[in-house]
C-alpha cells in the first residue's frame, strides 16, 4: 500500500482520537460516554494499525523516537479512564491531551533519536 494512505489513516485516526476523549471529557450522558469509548479504541486500532505500516514501508525500524511515540501512545490509550471517571479538572485533561499530542506530532516530524 502506498504510505500517503498510511499517513492518511493515521491522521485520521489521530483525529478521531481526541474528538473521542474531548466528548469523553465534556459529557456526562451515559449514551454519549458509550460512543466515545467505542470511537476511542476503533481510533486507537487506526493508530497502532497505520503506524506500524508507515514503519515497514519506511524500513525504520525501532528508534528511540518509535519507542517514546508508542509510550504516549499507551498513555494517551489509558488517559481515558481519567477522562471518564473525572479524576483531574476537564481544563487538566485538556492540557495534559494536548502535550502528549503535540509531543508526538514532534517526534514523527522530527525523528529527533
Amino acid at each position: 500500500m502506498d504510505p500517503l494512505i498510511y499517513k492518511i489513516i493515521h491522521l485520521a485516526g489521530v483525529m478521531a482520537l481526541f474528538t473521542a476523549m474531548g466528548s469523553m471529557i465534556s459529557t456526562t450522558c451515559d449514551h454519549a460516554k458509550k460512543f466515545s469509548g467505542i470511537l476511542h479504541g476503533i481510533s486507537l486500532i487506526l493508530i497502532l494499525v497505520s503506524g506500524f505500516g508507515m514503519i515497514a514501508k519506511y524500513s525504520y525500524g525501532f528508534p528511540g523516537w518509535i519507542i517514546a511515540k508508542a509510550v504516549i501512545w499507551l498513555a494517551l490509550g489509558a488517559f481515558l479512564v481519567v477522562a471518564k471517571r473525572k479524576l483531574i479538572s476537564p481544563a487538566a485533561s485538556i492540557g495534559v491531551i494536548l502535550v502528549a499530542g503535540a509531543l508526538a506530532a514532534y517526534l514523527g516530524v522530527m525523528k529527533p533519536f
